[in-house]
């Protein structure tokens, strides 16, 4: 009797045990099955993130172009080391003519056209006549290109001649304060190359006119300068600020060598602290 009461106890039990294993294996099958859905879409999302183009994961925003136009001055400006902030196309044109025909040339608007133009000219023409002249042609080209920023680089000094020197001092005043409220024009103001209106020497080619490479320097500092502040990019920060023995600059103490030592051969114009 106790056999019996033995063997049907086990079966129940065997029982039991069979339904509750078949319920453990439904629920693993259900589990596996919502773990296998959850890896196949996060799969299947990294899949679909690794398969868009690089341009879309990271797009990388185009530098601003700009366009520098001028006389043999301008030569010994390298584009590649002027900035890191913008692309720079340089055009050489000595004359208001070759300026013109050189703006002609010009199919893609850029964002910025800066115009060293007017030295040249004042040898054979009058300070009436450049500040007109360069006026249509500043003109002209924000007719042609409306969202343009201009940036006019004033005459250097230079010691060849005191009228022609006084003349590009005139030149520069009455051309700063034509468009001194004007927001599309920015006036490269170079006075910095000389000292009490007289060229600085050093900053002067044997021929008392063209730009010594030191004087390319400067004039590519100030030019830099003035197509940051067109395109609002944050101001640099002179090394010398960072020192306390910080000197004023005079026709005696002047030191550019911390700004631009292009002549070096390690050394180029983004020789500032630049902002990140």
């Amino acid at each position: 009797m106790l056999q019996k009461s033995y063997k049907e106890l086990s079966s129940v039990i065997q029982a039991k045990d069979e339904e509750l294993l078949l319920a453990k294996q439904q629920e693993d099958a259900v589990m596996n099955k919502e773990e296998f859905k959850t890896v196949t879409h996060q799969r299947d999302r990294t899949q679909a993130s690794q398969s868009k183009p690089k341009t879309q994961q990271h797009q990388v925003k185009e530098r601003p172009s700009v366009i520098l136009i001028g006389t043999s001055n301008i030569k010994g400006i390298e584009p590649s080391k002027l900035s890191s902030k913008f692309t720079l196309r340089k055009l050489n044109a000595y004359t208001f003519e070759q300026t013109e025909s050189q703006l002609r040339d010009v199919n893609k608007p850029p964002d910025v056209i800066a115009f060293h133009s007017l030295t040249n000219e004042m040898v054979e023409n009058s300070t009436e006549h450049c500040v007109n002249k360069m006026r249509d042609i500043i003109t002209s080209t924000l007719e042609k290109f409306p969202l343009c920023k201009i940036v006019l680089s004033a005459p250097t000094p230079r010691a060849d001649s005191c009228s022609l020197n006084s003349q590009g001092q005139l030149i520069s005043a009455l051309l700063k304060n034509e468009y001194v409220n004007n927001e599309k024009v920015f006036f490269c103001d170079n006075s910095n190359l000389s000292f009490k209106g007289k060229a600085i020497q050093r900053f002067l080619s044997k021929d008392q006119f063209h730009l010594s490479s030191q004087g390319v320097n400067v004039l590519a500092s100030n030019i830099r300068d003035a197509i940051d502040e067109a395109l609002k990019l944050p101001k640099r920060i002179p090394a010398q600020q960072r020192n306390s023995d910080y000197r004023n600059y005079s026709h005696t103490n002047t030191d550019y060598k911390d700004y631009y030592d292009y002549g070096q051969s390690n050394t180029d114009y983004r020789n500032y602290d630049e902002p990140p």
